[in-house]
């Protein structure tokens, strides 16, 4: 078991092997494996070494964990991954993405947003790619909020990066193709949509996103 607390600043400086660059460029024609997990908690080391090694037997290189409920804003180094992470003071709420290589070498910068948000940049041969990693909040008020910086968030990454929004959104996809718009993916949907569903589909054509 290998952890690393030495913090990972904001332009991903650090924790990256001795004579390799920082933002060293990936190849996303490669077969690229990306996920979003909601593990209802990640503050144990056990845990972090745990999920790290899950990503790794299923060759995951981003994967987005949701409510992980770890305090405040910083990284670390857990096998062969980075941990990225922004919470709030106590132990509730949070995001951290989970990322393996060659994504750990090709990240060029990060930033904490919120508890419930952060966003990561990568290097890949044609440019860039973005990842917005977030957790909708349960209450009406705070889901304002919440998709407000959300929207924000979107509209500040550089037009001509590849952009990934990988969290848990509380919304269904609903069984019907009425249910859904030409903005969803896949012929897999399942149960009834509800308030969630609405806010994510009215948001998608906004920042031309597309549901999968």
């Amino acid at each position: 078991m290998k952890i690393d607390t030495k913090s990972l600043p904001a332009d991903g400086a650090d924790l990256m092997p001795q004579g390799r660059k920082t933002g060293s460029a990936t190849d996303l024609r490669r077969k690229t494996r990306i996920a979003t997990w909601n593990v209802m908690t990640l503050t144990c080391t056990r845990y972090q070494v745990e999920i790290v090694c899950e990503a790794a037997l299923l060759n995951l290189g981003i994967t987005g964990i949701t409510e992980a409920r770890i305090p405040g804003s910083d990284s670390c180094r857990v096998e062969d991954a980075i941990i990225l992470h922004s919470g709030g003071e106590q132990h509730t709420h949070g995001v951290a993405p989970i990322v393996r290589p060659p994504f750990d070498k090709a990240l060029v910068s990060w930033q904490p947003v919120s508890d419930r948000l952060l966003v990561a940049r990568f290097a890949h041969r044609h440019g860039h790619l973005t990842v917005i990693s977030p957790t909708e909040p349960s209450e009406d008020s705070d889901k304002d909020n919440f998709y407000n910086q959300l929207s924000a968030t979107t509209q500040s990454v550089p037009p001509h990066d590849i952009l990934t929004i990988l969290g848990d959104f509380n919304a269904i996809s609903g069984s019907r193709i009425s249910d859904c718009d030409s903005g969803v993916v896949g012929p897999y949907g399942s149960g009834i949509p509800n308030d969630n569903s609405d806010r994510l589909r009215h948001a998608r054509p906004n920042h031309s996103l597309i549901v999968v």
